[in-house]
């Protein structure tokens, strides 16, 4: 059995959304006045948040002036901006990749993560979805019809404290080949034997979606990808379809 390790994936592409949003909230202050206003920003350094009122004014703010409940909910909010940040929540990934047999590769990805957004993190969940051309070969090695699967699964952390790193492999992705017997006449040697490839299958894309903190009952989500254009020319699926069948000479492989 072969095995080779692609290193850390330089190509795997890392995608945060550019800014947390979030829904109207209604904080109520220690003296008890409430206010109606929607967390935009936080500020690091002075442990503040900005928050824009209904009438459209921005404030930063400190969220000791809350009410318990205000502030749980900004710890929340804090700890989901953090998370889709590259810097804070960092994501790399270890691609191996092992020939079993003749007829069978198994590719493994192992996902590393690491949490420098200041709050423990729990509950994360990682689906996957794998894309796979399988390429029918005629007798010249050409191909002659293509069909697709989408392989998928999950994995949880439970929990990630702050400041640590956790690593999990992956389902392994299964890729076959098959192979026939052809015997053909031959003028100097009689009969040649050989096995003639009929199909082969391709990992064509790989797409990631870690689930985290929740904003207004909706998780944040990262997602990332290897190779970076997996997203564009592929749909992510719920559940792994039907091997889909075309011809390839009326279809452009991605």
């Amino acid at each position: 059995m072969k095995t080779y390790r692609i290193g850390l994936l330089g190509l795997l592409l890392t995608l945060a959304s550019p800014s947390l949003g979030s829904a109207p909230h209604t904080f109520t202050t220690a003296d008890g006045r409430t206010l109606e206003a929607t967390v935009k920003a936080y500020n690091c350094a002075n442990k503040k948040i900005q928050i824009v009122r209904e009438d459209g004014k921005k404030i930063w703010i400190h969220p000791s002036v809350f009410s318990q409940p205000g502030q749980d909910y900004i710890q929340r909010w804090i700890a989901a901006d953090q998370f889709m940040s590259p810097a804070k929540f960092r994501i790399k990934g270890k691609k191996i990749k092992n020939k079993i047999s003749k007829g069978k590769t198994e590719i493994v990805y192992e996902i590393i993560l690491e949490n420098k957004t200041g709050f423990p993190l729990s509950g994360l969940r990682i689906e996957y979805r794998a894309f796979i051309l399988k390429k029918v070969l005629n007798k010249d090695g050409k191909d002659q019809e293509d069909s697709s699967r989408v392989d998928g699964g999950q994995l949880r952390i439970a929990e990630m404290p702050d400041g640590k790193k956790v690593s999990g492999k992956l389902k392994p992705i299964e890729l076959s080949s098959s192979f026939k017997s052809v015997t053909e006449g031959n003028f100097q040697t009689g009969y040649d034997n050989y096995k003639l490839k009929t199909s082969e299958e391709e990992l064509k894309g790989f797409w990631i979606k870690i689930y985290g903190p929740e904003i207004d009952g909706i998780p944040t989500i990262r997602e990332w990808c290897n190779p970076s254009n997996t997203m564009k020319n592929f749909a992510w699926q719920e559940k792994s379809p039907s091997p889909s069948r075309s011809r390839s000479r009326s279809r452009r492989r991605q």
